[in-house]
């Protein structure tokens, strides 16, 4: 008796719900197969794209455009001359060509680390800078040549041969000379094809940021002086918007309509207008003029920004709320560190007028603002800006002027504090003028 896996009589009810698993399940699997081909001619052409892109990046090396114009020329020539010579060199150079053009788009076999022992220092210290190269394949990875940028110079970097799963430590000290902040890393090797035709550079690491910082004095913490409340202090006058109320006046056009007190106003029959008691905001805000033509040299420059540095860092200490200049505007230091790194960065930028001034954006309300200039700055520019500030607030005007005696001047509108080193910074602020 012969069993046949499908009946030629009609189905029954139980039979086409069998019919119909099976053509499902088929479907299924069917769909299945496609998504796994699809899948695994994914990384094939994920890697011709790489390989494409690996081979725009490549640049001919000087042996490299020799043959290249010696293809060129071995071609033109055959077409004139007719000779099979000719066209044999040239048809050898351009499989060569393209030979070494296909074997220069392979992978590096090795990746590497950048690391330091510390991403903030004090200049003339020195930093120790560690490379860790591995070679994480099964294949040897040849001797290659690396290149490390350092800000902008670059170091020279000889990588051995490294064997299968070994790696390699390379460590450089370098002195921090100067205050910058410093890029260091985009660590990169130049690989190739073996017939040294088609170099390319490969980048193995991200950068990384080392802030050198300016020297500062520690200051005697004793010796800090203004308000300290959160809420600021009232310094007289009147205002329509502050935290502290005074009183009422009637509603005058232009005014906003929520400060409007509406239950006064309903006694009265006239719209009564809040009034606060002027205030400005506890803390200090520092800046530092970048102009290089209010500056003699670059030690001058210097000089400033370590005086504004230094009273900046004592209001830290003391708690104190400091403000420091951002992109848009004025925003908080929040330890010594933020501080010292945004000094890190600073460097001469040329105003576009005369008419910009020293402190932009405007800063905010701060009982005291410190601007550390050079001594070329214009004190008549910094006379009109600091008295355009709040009538109690209090300026010092850090004057930097190298080899000069130091002195401290009161004026209506603001201290003038000339130093010509900053060791005389402390006999200041020792004695409260600061």
């Amino acid at each position: 008796m012969m069993i046949y896996p499908l009946s030629l009589q009609r189905p029954g009810a139980g039979q086409r719900r069998s019919l119909r698993q099976l053509l499902q399940s088929t479907r299924a699997r069917l769909l299945d197969s496609l998504r796994h081909k699809a899948g695994s001619l994914q990384p094939v052409h994920s890697s011709r794209c790489n390989r494409l892109t690996l081979l725009v990046s490549a640049r001919l090396s000087t042996l490299g455009w020799i043959a290249s114009g010696l293809c060129v020329v071995c071609l033109l020539a055959f077409l004139i001359t007719g000779w099979h010579e000719l066209l044999a060199c040239g048809i050898t150079t351009l499989v060569l060509l393209v030979c070494s053009a296909w074997s220069s788009t392979d992978r590096t076999l090795i990746d590497a680390r950048v690391q330091v022992d510390r991403c903030r220092v004090s200049a003339h210290e020195r930093i120790a800078l560690t490379i860790l190269v591995r070679n994480p394949g099964k294949l040897s990875a040849r001797a290659m040549q690396g290149s490390l940028s350092m800000g902008e110079s670059r170091a020279d970097v000889r990588i051995p041969a490294l064997a299968p799963y070994r790696s390699e430590r390379i460590t450089r000290t370098y002195m921090a000379t100067n205050r910058a902040a410093i890029q260091i890393g985009r660590f990169s090797v130049r690989v190739g094809d073996p017939f040294a035709l088609i170099r390319r550079q490969d980048i193995l690491t991200d950068t990384l940021t080392v802030y050198v910082h300016p020297r500062i004095l520690d200051l005697n913490l004793s010796t800090a002086v203004g308000p300290r409340d959160i809420e600021g202090q009232t310094h007289g006058g009147t205002v329509d918007d502050d935290l502290d109320f005074h009183g009422l006046r009637p509603y005058a056009p232009g005014d906003d309509i929520r400060n409007v007190h509406w239950l006064s106003s309903a006694k009265s029959d006239e719209l009564m207008i809040r009034q606060y008691e002027s205030t400005v905001r506890a803390g200090c805000a520092l800046n530092i003029d970048l102009d290089p033509n209010d500056y003699h040299s670059r030690e001058e420059f210097e000089l400033a920004i370590s005086l504004g540095a230094s009273l900046g860092a004592r209001a830290l200490r003391e708690t104190e709320i400091l403000f420091i200049p951002g992109k848009a505007a004025y925003r908080r230091a929040e330890n010594v560190v933020t501080l010292l790194d945004w000094c890190s960065t600073l460097e001469p930028k040329a105003r576009l007028s005369s008419d910009v001034p020293y402190w932009t954006p405007r800063p905010p309300n701060a009982a005291t603002h410190y601007l550390a200039v050079g001594s070329l700055a214009d004190i008549n520019a910094i006379r009109r800006m600091a008295a355009a500030l709040h009538s109690r607030t209090r300026t010092v005007v850090l004057w930097a002027d190298i080899g000069a005696t130091m002195f401290i001047r009161q004026t209506p509108d603001f201290t003038l504090a000339r130093f010509g080193d900053l060791e005389e910074l402390a006999a200041a602020a020792a004695g409260g003028a600061l």
